[in-house]
């Protein structure tokens, strides 16, 4: 069964935000328990969620030119 490009989209946003949110569950554990190092890589973690959520917004607002789909994923 092959998956549209909206389903594949979903999935793939649904699998991120997923991610995410485990990454920052453990950051928020280890945070509290690090030194300033630590502190120091948890911050930057923090930032390259921040970067995962702002590609999880482009798959969502991106729509496709129309000469890159091919008709074989509109008859899938």
């Amino acid at each position: 069964m092959a998956l549209k490009l909206e389903d594949w989209r979903a999935a793939l946003i649904a699998n991120n935000e997923a991610l995410a949110k485990r990454v920052g569950e453990q950051l928020s554990r280890h945070e509290a328990q690090g030194d300033q190092l630590d502190q120091l890589v948890v911050a930057q973690a923090k930032v390259a969620l921040g970067a995962f959520d702002a590609l999880n917004q482009m798959i969502r607002e991106t729509q496709p030119r129309k000469s890159y789909v091919k008709p074989a994923l509109d008859k899938a």
